[in-house]
């Protein structure tokens, strides 16, 4: 099993103690060379989880992925239905992931030993003995095996939740977007001039108290893409005046957009000048914004 310990409560702690360390030289009591790779924990699967489960009371959290399920020494294997009698709730709370998870056997009956059809995530591992393996993918019949999580933090947190949500929060893939996005905005003159803002192809956010200039940049994305307000808009003049104010004479916008179909174009537009289209820095005649 790999433990995954919640790095703030473990290593960065208000008493600086060497929790993690502790918790091993228990685990591994009168057991020389316990870093040797074929070395076996003392603590039978129940005992970990009680230690776990202990250790979370006090304010120390963790979490279990167990490795090889289906292998030799693996849960599922070594285990099989006395998950049921031996675990339960224990095993539900701390075991989050899976990793080389085969369809038959253990998995498929494992919502049944636990209840309510439970089954953590699916993940695969790079199994690395030492710093330098760390995150390369094993292979099984000659492809990479991967995992792909979906995260808002670099934190413990932030894995965890990924690992409970899993049916929104982890693939095999990394999800392409599902239509025409805007990439980038640059900003040359003006009162943003040489700002360049990156977005990405999920839900972006502009935060800032008023009139720090969020409408700004968004109406600025409207000018450039040539999308005209309709003019029964009551505050037109005042959106049109934001693009003025914010490009300034002679100031401009370029905008790098991606098509649905993957093909990328940038879009210029001078203030007071009519938007130009470019693909490959070549600029194409007669396109508008629109037919992108």
């Amino acid at each position: 099993m790999l433990v995954v310990f919640d790095d703030q409560s473990w290593v960065f702690n208000r008493e600086n103690e060497p929790w993690i360390n502790k918790f091993l030289d228990k685990a591994f009591d009168q057991i020389p060379n316990r870093e040797s790779e074929n070395t076996t924990c003392q603590w039978t699967v129940r005992q970990t989880l009680d230690e776990l489960d202990n250790c979370r009371q006090h304010g120390r959290d963790a979490f279990v992925v167990a490795a090889h399920v289906d292998r030799d020494k693996g849960i599922l294997k070594e285990l099989g239905a006395g998950i049921h009698g031996q675990y339960g709730e224990l095993f539900r709370q701390f075991v989050l992931g899976f990793q080389r998870v085969e369809e038959g056997g253990g998995w498929r009956h494992l919502g049944q030993w636990l209840g309510d059809d439970w089954r953590p995530a699916r993940v695969e591992g790079s199994d690395g003995k030492a710093l330098s393996q760390v995150g390369r993918a094993h292979e099984e019949g000659g492809v990479e095996k991967r995992c792909w999580l979906k995260l808002g933090d670099l934190s413990f947190q932030a894995v965890r939740l990924a690992l409970m949500m899993k049916d929104h929060r982890i693939a095999a893939s990394p999800p392409g977007p599902g239509g025409a996005r805007i990439e980038w905005v640059s900003f040359l003159g003006g009162l943003l001039d040489r700002q360049t803002l990156q977005f990405n192809g999920d839900l972006n956010n502009l935060i800032g108290i008023r009139g720090s200039g969020k409408s700004s940049i968004l109406e600025c994305i409207r000018y450039a893409m040539d999308h005209r307000l309709r003019g029964e808009t009551e505050d037109a003049d005042y959106k049109e005046g934001l693009v003025a104010r914010t490009l300034g004479s002679g100031g401009s916008i370029t905008v790098g957009v991606v098509t649905a179909e993957g093909h990328r174009y940038s879009i210029h537009r001078i203030f007071g000048d009519s938007p130009k289209v470019y693909r490959d820095k070549e600029l194409i005649p007669g396109l508008r914004p629109e037919g992108c």
